[in-house]
């Protein structure tokens, strides 16, 4: 995804390429619905959450936290949808919660067999019919998606057009139940029609309707359908179809949508902003810089927003010590000019000035010292040449730059217990008298 976005921006030398940027995109892109069913493995849901919206951080939460509990007690006394916000957390590791299949279904299966709630009685169903973490169980399953249809689920009346098609092979009955859908809005009966037209087996229509099925691809892509979209960025990439002229700008841009939502890409997001709300800055800008590298814009943002606080600016610049590299696109989001600073020696010092400008400390600070220690680094790579003169110089620098730290620590503390032996003088003074 890296080169990807490289090339679909021409940033950092890399020529501008939409072609070579889709086939980047695209190899994660089919991947990632196939990713989405797998329950093994770091995956987490793709959420967009900005560290600048604090209402969002509130509700984030993990298996210990308060939002969690307060559910798994909602839930326990019967609340339905506490139930199924509980099951679909674990199920999917969403709102900083680990992913953890077993213990979704096990809510699944209890709020479906002990409530009328048709979600719950839907997403049970689904489970029994693809024994996702359990035996499955098909004729309980159809009962179940029977039940949550009649109470006018649109995704439980897909589910049985699904039903029909895969276990059944009754084409007719499944695009009977698949047209109503569509009519509720439900963007999978969009694309299982799609579908059907590719394969030419849409009832009463002889052979292949490409043309059809793009449409109905389209349509269930405009409603975040992932498969419908790996189409119609397929046919934007070749321009097949006349419906879908040839756009390669286009194709890139449906491809990186659904890469950006691959399980694996979320679990590193999720890492950073549970860094973040634990205080460890260094840990969260490194987990950013790798997110915002693949030119997801949430990353790019938050990784911004921390860079704009004194100790992210301290952060970047030590991993630019320690040997990262930071793309220009990175730069420019912090509004430091690549041109203007073409090394990393121009680059460390503008970040180590920032970071001293943010800092309200009237005394020198992490960031004044990693300035001046930055600096005088410079200087004597200038001065000394020769490499085993610089390391002796280096090396006898840093041991006066010791020295007087320690010489400051000391003279602060012999000053602070005078004043505490004083105060105790004073104090003891009285008993005396008596």
């Amino acid at each position: 995804m890296n080169l990807g976005y490289k090339h679909y921006q021409g940033v950092d030398s890399y020529p501008l390429d939409w072609e070579l940027s889709y086939a980047y995109y695209s190899n994660i892109a089919t991947k990632t619905p196939l990713d989405q069913h797998t329950l093994q493995g770091d995956q987490a849901y793709v959420e967009t959450i900005r560290l600048k919206d604090d209402e969002t951080l509130k509700v984030q939460t993990k298996e210990d936290g308060d939002v969690f509990m307060w559910l798994k007690h909602e839930a326990t006394r019967g609340n339905a949808a506490a139930q199924q916000r509980l099951a679909q957390m674990l199920f999917w590791g969403q709102q900083g919660v680990a992913k953890n299949p077993e213990a979704a279904i096990e809510w699944y299966a209890k709020g479906a067999l002990e409530t009328e709630d048709p979600a719950l009685i839907y997403d049970y169903a689904i489970v029994l019919f693809k024994g996702q973490g359990v035996k499955k169980n098909r004729r309980l399953a159809l009962e179940l998606m029977k039940k949550a249809a009649s109470k006018g689920l649109h995704q439980a009346v897909n589910g049985l057009g699904w039903y029909y098609h895969k276990f059944r092979k009754n084409y007719a009955k499944a695009a009977k139940y698949w047209l109503k859908a569509e009519e509720m809005g439900n963007p999978d009966a969009s694309y299982n029609l799609g579908v059907l037209y590719l394969d030419g087996i849409f009832p009463g229509v002889p052979g292949r309707n490409l043309t059809l099925a793009g449409e109905y691809f389209h349509k269930a892509a405009q409603g975040g359908h992932i498969e419908g979209t790996l189409w119609c960025s397929l046919y934007y990439i070749t321009g097949n179809l006349e419906t879908f002229p040839r756009d390669p700008e286009k194709a890139v841009v449906w491809a990186k949508h659904v890469a950006e939502k691959n399980g694996y890409l979320g679990h590193v997001i999720r890492k950073g902003l549970n860094a973040y709300l634990e205080g460890l800055w260094h840990e969260a800008l490194l987990y950013y810089v790798l997110a915002a590298e693949t030119g997801i814009e949430v990353s790019q943002t938050n990784l911004a927003h921390i860079c704009e606080e004194r100790p992210g600016f301290f952060n970047l610049a030590l991993l630019i010590e320690e040997g990262a590299a930071v793309s220009h696109h990175i730069l420019e989001f912090l509004e430091i000019d690549p041109s203007l600073h073409p090394s990393n020696a121009s680059i460390l010092r503008e970040l180590y000035e920032r970071c001293w400008s943010l800092s309200n400390e009237e005394s020198l600070s992490p960031c004044a010292l990693a300035w001046l220690y930055l600096h005088l680094r410079l200087l004597w790579s200038a001065v000394l040449h020769s490499a085993l003169i610089y390391f002796l110089g280096t090396f006898l620098l840093s041991v006066v730059i010791a020295w007087m730290v320690l010489y400051f620590q000391c003279v602060s503390g012999e000053e602070t217990w005078e004043t505490r032996d004083s105060n105790t003088l004073e104090l003891k003074r009285p008993q005396g008298s008596i």
